[in-house]
């Protein structure tokens, strides 16, 4: 009786541990699999392709290594001629690329600008319907293609692209902010997303642009002469292969991983075994090997990629506004931490190439994206200081509430705004503020537009958009809303050459109503998906309101 009670006891503890070993063993796989749900999602929200190990997200370290080796490295590519000369060939190459970045950009949105005004001149009147609804089209094809490659294609190539920029070069490492991958959903993106009417513009996400060339191009090499014989060198030395190269660094698909890689310092031709017999096949410009190793390393190491996207910055900022002097101020004041006079020489020669360059493809000469003049401007004597003060005032006054209220609003649409790991709804924001948008601006000019004919003096310059006037007259509103406003700002500064009595091709009611709507769409643009700055948005609506301000006082003061 004893036996048979001690086997049963024996049998019921078994029963329980297996019961209790199998809800373990339940538990850990349940664990397990929302662990490896958790990791194929977090990814996909992150806008990468697969989970990274923590190191991957630290920052970035710009202090050179102190030691003999290190010391040494840097004391060959600093005092050799022939590697600072090629050095400062690749700031020339990187000036050159941005200013026809630049071009490019400026080029294709205006062309598409263009050729929307000249349907609204030449159609809107006998066929309004057709040419809204070609006009529409044609807008959400490109704002929701431009949406479409910042969210599924390159995640970190929406906005502007400014606060990123100098958050890494203050050393926040951001990994595929300045890839090949980004670079161009970036350019892609912002000629689409200006083509298509939002309240956008190409200046901020020029400074993105400037730096992802810089980094690009100062990366190509090690990248091609490091890593292009990873996969003979495994067969060979699969030991010292193993220790030097990760799995997906030389991997030309993975172009964020590989930026990433440069930027810790794991890639190095340092070799063993095999690797030293090619080290003097590495050969090229150069009398040995020894240099072509130290200008690679030099490139690829984190302090020279600091000099580089700095000079890309300033290159970019300087071909936005034709201000090589203001991109070295915004390199050093604003963007740089790290300064050096290396990096200052290299910022004004990346920034003046690039600005020559863009003013070598303009047909009209203009040294930047941003160049605005009025023709015939009325000479400033010292009484004007005096008499426009007030106006001064009240036009700041206004600006700074207009800001305000762009603030106000971006608060409360970021409470309904969708969410980054919904693509789909995202997609779909893009679309609906490009539609919003192009239906507030022919809303506005078909109800509070004012058919005027304008002065003499701009006919000749194609002064002006007929849109639903009689022949022979502008649509105020619509002179505003359906040209470039680069263009539109110029108008508007022509308006001092006329003397009281004429026509100014403007009104201030028009003005006035293209303010409160351009603000309107700006602060839904802002925080979608699709790449663009505020710079040109913001100088438009400050020269609506500051027009709109000074041609009130017209009629009560002669």
């Amino acid at each position: 009786a004893r036996r048979m009670h001690a086997m049963r006891a024996m049998t019921m503890a078994q029963s329980t541990t297996t019961a209790t070993t199998a809800r373990v063993a339940s538990s850990h796989a349940a664990r397990g699999r929302r662990s490896a749900a958790s990791s194929a999602r977090t990814p996909r929200a992150l806008g990468a392709r697969r989970a990274m190990p923590a190191h991957y997200y630290e920052s970035i370290d710009y202090t050179d290594a102190v030691n003999a080796v290190s010391a040494s490295r840097r004391t060959s590519a600093r005092d050799d001629p022939q590697l600072s000369r090629i050095k400062y060939g690749l700031t020339f190459i990187i000036g050159v690329c941005t200013g026809v970045v630049a071009w490019a950009i400026e080029g294709s949105t205006t062309g598409v600008i263009a050729m929307q005004a000249a349907l609204m001149n030449a159609y809107y009147a006998d066929a309004g319907f057709t040419c809204a609804m070609l006009f529409g089209t044609s807008a959400l094809i490109l704002g929701t293609f431009a949406g479409y490659v910042a969210i599924y294609q390159a995640p970190l190539s929406g906005g502007g692209g400014v606060t990123p920029v100098m958050a890494t070069l203050n050393g926040a490492n951001i990994p595929g902010l300045l890839s090949s991958r980004t670079l161009a959903a970036k350019i892609v993106g912002v000629a689409c997303g200006v083509g298509s009417s939002l309240a956008i513009g190409p200046e901020g996400p020029m400074i993105h642009i400037g730096a992802a060339l810089a980094s690009v191009c100062t990366l190509y090499w090690p990248r091609a002469v490091l890593c292009a014989r990873k996969d003979e060198n495994e067969n060979e030395d699969e030991d010292d292969s193993a220790s030097e190269y990760d799995d997906d660094v030389c991997d030309s698909s993975e172009d964020d991983d590989v930026e990433a890689e440069f930027q810790r310092g794991l890639v190095t031709p340092v070799a063993r075994g095999g690797r030293r017999r090619r080290r003097q096949q590495r050969r090229g410009f150069f009398s040995d090997g020894a240099k072509l190793d130290a200008l690679l390393l030099d490139l690829a190491s984190q302090s020279t990629q600091r000099e580089f996207i700095s000079a890309g910055a300033a290159a970019g900022l300087a071909a936005a506004f034709g201000a090589p002097i203001g991109g070295v101020l915004f390199s050093f004041e604003e963007a740089s931490t790290f300064w050096s006079h290396r990096t200052m020489w290299r910022c004004l020669m990346c920034a003046a190439v690039a600005s020559f360059v863009l003013a070598l493809l303009d047909l009209r000469g203009n040294p930047g994206m941003v160049f605005i003049t009025g023709d015939q401007l009325r000479a400033t004597t010292p009484r004007d200081y005096f008499h426009q003060l007030p106006f001064f005032v009240l036009v700041a006054a206004i600006s700074g509430l207009s800001g305000a209220m762009f603030n106000k609003i971006q608060n409360l649409t970021a409470r309904i705004r969708p969410a980054a790991t919904n693509k789909v709804a995202r997609l779909f924001e893009c679309a609906l503020v490009v539609v919003a948008t192009v239906a507030m601006r022919f809303l506005a000019s078909n109800y509070f537009g004012r058919c005027m004919v304008p002065p003499d003096s701009w006919v000749k310059d194609s002064f002006g958009v007929r849109f639903n006037c009689a022949e022979g007259e502008i649509n105020d509103i619509a002179t505003v809303f359906f040209v470039a406003p680069g263009r539109s700002i110029g108008w508007m500064f022509g308006m001092a050459e006329h003397v009281w009595g004429e026509a100014y091709g403007f009104t201030p009611q028009g003005l006035a109503i293209a303010a409160v709507c351009y603000l309107i769409m700006m602060a839904m643009a802002f925080g979608i998906a699709v790449p663009g700055g505020l710079f040109m948005p913001s100088l438009f609506l400050g020269a609506c309101s500051g027009g709109g301000a000074g041609l009130v006082p017209k009629s009560p003061l002669p």
